[in-house]
């Protein structure tokens, strides 16, 4: 998507005109000008936005405006894209957590049951299922909870596919890694928190602050255990 610059900008305009360096943003029932390449947070000015719709595409609020007139309205967290936006910021914060509380294991998050995400350990040297503890899961979330209390940026930023597959190989994210490694791109963009790496399905987050420390829990079940957010 190539957030950190123009070239991929969802409207296409991005063509000089009249207003020079100037792009319009039609935001709220009023058209502002701002220089080009303004973040869309800047463009907001609203705190309760966690993401933003540009031209009814939903984009980080780190995202750059380089298009010469467009439409700009918050992505609030009550919201479906809202939700959707928390819970990929979740699952990239528990992927930092695991790293932190147990790092020997790799963990795969499966797909959506309800509200929540099941997820899955296995030890790394042979492959077998690693069963979760109750203790597993508290040292877990105390540490996506001291994530949230830290503030830390979450940075997009494009690297070769070669580093975002060895640094992805920490975590386990085993799938995501074999499919970057057929990839014939030189570059993909991820996004960066306490040197690990994520690749987005859709936005995350600006800063891990802005994640609610009661939106999530982590609970057992079977030989996992589920991710579970709010609605």
């Amino acid at each position: 998507m190539g957030y950190d610059n123009g070239a991929d900008a969802p409207n296409g305009k991005r063509q000089r005109t009249s207003l020079g360096e100037k792009t319009e943003v039609h935001h709220g029932g009023k058209v502002v000008e701002h220089p080009l390449g303004v973040t869309v947070k800047e463009a907001l000015a609203c705190d309760a936005a966690v993401a933003g719709r540009l031209d009814n595409v939903v984009v980080p609020l780190s995202h750059k405006i380089f298009g010469s007139e467009v439409t700009l309205e918050p992505v609030l967290l009550s919201s479906s894209a809202g939700i959707r936006t928390l819970v990929e910021t979740l699952k990239f914060m528990l992927k930092i957590a695991k790293q932190e509380t147990a790092s020997q294991l790799a963990m795969t998050v499966g797909k959506p049951i309800g509200s929540s995400y099941y997820c899955h350990f296995y030890d790394k040297t042979n492959g077998k299922t690693y069963k979760p503890t109750e203790d597993d899961l508290a040292k877990m979330k105390s540490a996506m909870l001291k994530l949230i209390e830290e503030g830390l940026p979450m940075k997009y930023m494009n690297v070769s596919c070669k580093t975002a597959v060895e640094n992805l190989a920490q975590t386990g994210a085993g799938f995501t890694a074999g499919v970057l490694k057929e990839c014939n791109r030189s570059q993909i963009e991820i996004v960066e928190c306490k040197g690990l790496y994520h690749v987005p399905q859709v936005p995350l987050m600006a800063n891990t602050s802005m994640v609610p420390k009661d939106s999530f829990n982590l609970s057992l079940f079977k030989e996992g255990f589920f991710l579970e957010h709010f609605r």
